[in-house]
């Protein structure tokens, strides 16, 4: 018997856009070829203590914007990753995916002092991908289509959360102290804009597009009836 079940056509995922850099003076984060050396590292393994305790994500938070569709669930959800971007292609390119032009914009940042970032995500996203097998051979890679920010609501809710992540640095009395400022470079691909508006923060949207890596939603269960269920509430 065949069974025509919606498999797949419902991939949700929490993704959204890695703002920065943002800069601070040197020692105010974490730099790679500074940092990890002998004398951090025994004090880690003697004490569990210090730099080298750190997961690199210093902080996080949530936010309702104007656009969210219920009072009560945050729909932004931001991370902060103290990471300065020296030789960046390990730490960013690696595990994010980001193009060379990217890394090479985030590395210039490197002399005017350390650096973080914030991962801005979308903890609702209204747009849905796919996930299709390729072929009948069960090695074959999957066919997968995020098909992130084709969502008119899902552009909209990211550019506000990237324009508070930006005014939480520039425009708090904890930041300021420090003087933290976003990069003042514009991001390749995005010069055309004028920096800081809401094209300027789209288009930094759809350039450093990036994964919180909490995906789901490929086989949904339902009651019976539910036309989008693929299961039903016992997993059968």
């Amino acid at each position: 018997m065949i069974v025509d079940l919606p498999v797949g056509q419902h991939l949700q995922d929490q993704y959204g856009a890695l703002v920065g850099p943002f800069l601070v003076p040197r020692g105010y984060s974490f730099e790679q070829y500074r940092d990890v050396n002998l004398t951090s590292t025994l004090n880690w393994w003697m004490t569990g203590k210090g730099l080298m305790s750190s997961g690199r994500t210093e902080g996080t938070y949530g936010i309702l914007t104007s656009a969210a569709r219920d009072d009560f669930a945050p729909d932004i959800h931001t991370y902060f990753l103290s990471q300065t971007p020296t030789k960046p292609k390990r730490p960013f390119g690696e595990q994010f995916n980001l193009n060379d032009a990217w890394l090479e914009y985030a590395e210039k940042s490197v002399k005017y002092g350390d650096a973080f970032f914030q991962l801005v995500t979308l903890n609702r996203a209204v747009g849905m991908g796919t996930v299709k097998l390729q072929n009948k051979d069960p090695t074959s890679s999957l066919l997968i289509d995020p098909k992130y920010l084709e969502h008119p609501h899902d552009v909209r809710t990211l550019v506000e959360g990237v324009k508070f992540s930006v005014k939480l640095v520039e425009q708090t009395r904890t930041m300021r102290a420090i003087g933290a400022q976003l990069f003042r470079l514009p991001l390749p691909g995005c010069e055309n804009h004028d920096f800081k508006s809401d094209a300027y923060y789209e288009c930094v949207g759809r350039h450093a597009t990036v994964t919180a890596f909490k995906f789901c939603g490929t086989a949904p269960l339902g009651r019976k009836g539910d036309p989008d269920a693929v299961v039903d509430p016992r997993f059968r």
